[in-house]
């Protein structure tokens, strides 16, 4: 019912009581004495629980919610007091001194004095990125250029629009436009004003900053955010990060020959095929991947840590498998570090531990900096205290379980169990300290190290009529995975240096007959021109006769 009511700035605000959360335990305890069964559910009031809080905008209007969930608290049953001055002001009633619950991050005891003061319409503020040489590479050691926009879908102004480039490892900055300016790392650019959208169209602007990219081969995550003076109504978008190919471009060409236009059927054929990187670049088969999450994480004295997963930047766009995997902690304090479980899960779902149950007991390890490689010389020890250092993936439990959301299944214990896997999507840190008693954190983050294992692949399906007798792979890697199907790859194709493949078959049609045999190269780079990555040649088939004399 409606409890106190109050006039602010020229509006009618209406402050209600509801006690349907102090009725649902209540009620069914009485269910006895109205002669029902035990435990009969009796009719509640729907909703929210909690106080509510409208308001009238004027004479005509119909009331609108303000909140309706105890003005963030649903155990404020009632708004009793209403109090009008330079901001709205509520006295609740809420009798539920000791009640608590950890697990709605809400003040639960007793009654409280809420200030209720307008904000005013908030911009929002979307930044998106890319980079003007995409999809080509950028070759090593070259000037590219990066355009960051802006754009306020938001019903309020922005003032001082500013946004923050981080360079990658390697990157040297150039110049920006408009009003760049470099501090360290952070290339700083402001963009004005944006105005608020009018219903019809959304503000936007954007700026230029010229890069020139590392003298090795990788790829760039390169990360920018956005910010004004008044905030923003939804920070999710103020946040972008693009992913940037260094690379040669590498230009494949096949050709194709048979040894024979015209063959008798019962013939030996034998198919060559030529592929040439015409560059200008070497194609190489590894490329690095260094990716940072500096956020802090906190491991309590018992329970998952915060955040739960701890998540590496959302990688999308990536070709090649993943190869070579490492970890590293940074800045891990732990008292007793045998309490953690350390899982890194990838995009695919295949978990592995880096540790586990390592440390021993009360060896106060402070601020550790901890790298995980499987090429390491030794583990983590069991027993004696961590120091700083590369070691293998280290578990000394036998039954590891990490609470949900960590996904259930196997945990590896090698980190080239993710080898060969799509890297594409989010890769997690789970940590969880599983015996109570000490807590810890880890306070600069994690980093992962990827390699992107690349190929150069030709494929060549052979006609119907014709079976396969040897392969003569040269420097390659060929096989039949299918009757007639040949696969071969190769990691490495130097520019300018023609390689070549022998398919040797035997015709077995059985009639006059034209047919065609394609093969194609394709790789996990950049193809300037893809019209040359086919080719086809034609034979043609006949069987031998013989002139028969009669009498």
């Amino acid at each position: 019912y409606t409890w106190t009511m109050g006039v602010y700035r020229d509006e009618l605000y209406v402050g209600t009581m509801d006690w349907s959360y102090l009725l649902e335990d209540g009620l069914s305890d009485l269910s006895g004495l109205l002669g029902l069964p035990p435990g009969t559910p009796l009719p509640l009031p729907g909703g929210d629980p909690g106080a509510d809080l409208w308001r009238f905008r004027d004479n005509y209007s119909p009331a609108e919610a303000i909140d309706t969930f105890g003005v963030g608290n649903y155990t404020n049953y009632g708004i009793r007091t209403m109090l009008v001055d330079d901001s709205l002001y509520l006295g609740t009633a809420n009798p539920m001194n000791l009640l608590t619950n950890p697990y709605d991050n809400r003040p639960e005891g007793g009654w409280e004095l809420v200030e209720m003061r307008e904000i005013p319409p908030l911009p929002d503020l979307s930044i998106s990125k890319w980079d003007t040489s995409a999809p080509a590479p950028v070759p090593p050691g070259e000037v590219f250029t990066y355009t960051l926009q802006v754009t306020n879908y938001g019903f309020g102004a922005a003032t001082n629009v500013t946004v923050q480039d981080h360079l990658p490892p390697g990157v040297t900055y150039n110049n920006g436009n408009p009003s760049c300016s470099q501090f360290g790392n952070i290339i700083t650019c402001n963009l004005g004003n944006l105005d608020a959208y009018d219903g019809f169209s959304y503000d936007y602007a954007s700026t230029n900053i010229t890069f020139t990219a590392p003298s090795q081969v990788g790829w760039l995550i390169n990360a920018a955010n956005v910010y004004c003076n008044e905030g923003d109504n939804y920070y999710p978008d103020n946040d972008t990060s693009h992913l940037t190919l260094v690379d040669e471009a590498n230009d494949l060409a096949i050709e194709k020959t048979a040894s024979h236009e015209g063959v008798i059927v019962g013939q030996t054929l034998t198919y060559t095929l030529t592929i040439a990187n015409t560059g200008p670049g070497d194609f190489t088969s590894q490329v690095p991947i260094d990716l940072e999450n500096s956020d802090y994480i906190g491991i309590p004295t018992y329970g998952i840590a915060y955040p739960y997963p701890s998540e590496m930047i959302y990688l999308s766009g990536l070709q090649g498998k993943v190869g070579k995997v490492t970890a590293s902690l940074n800045g891990l304090t732990h008292t007793r570090t045998s309490d953690l479980d350390v899982m890194l899960v990838s995009p695919q779902g295949t978990k592995v531990m880096l540790m586990s149950d390592a440390g021993g007991g009360l060896n106060f390890n402070t601020d550790l900096d901890l790298t995980f490689d499987d090429d390491a010389l030794e583990n983590l020890p069991d027993i004696t205290g961590i120091i700083s250092g590369t070691y293998r993936p280290t578990n000394y439990g036998l039954v590891d379980l990490m609470p949900p959301p960590a996904p259930l299944g196997l945990i590896h214990d090698q980190l080239s169990d993710f080898q060969g896997e799509d890297p594409n999507g989010y890769w997690q840190l789970y940590v969880f300290d599983d015996l109570l008693g000490y807590s810890g954190s880890v306070s600069g983050g994690w980093t992962l190290n990827l390699t992107l294992a690349r190929q150069v692949r030709v494929e060549d399906n052979l006609p119907e009529d014709v079976s396969l007798d040897n392969i003569l792979p040269g420097d390659w890697d060929c096989q039949e995975q299918d009757p007639g199907e040949v696969v071969c790859t190769i990691e490495t194709l130097p520019a300018g240096v023609p390689s070549q493949i022998n398919l040797v078959t035997t015709v077995l049609l059985t009639g006059n007959l034209e047919f065609t045999n394609t093969a194609t190269v394709t790789s996990d780079s950049y193809d300037p021109e893809p019209g040359n990555n086919v080719a086809e040649v034609i034979v043609n088939a006949f069987k031998l006769w013989f002139p028969i004399a009669f009498k």
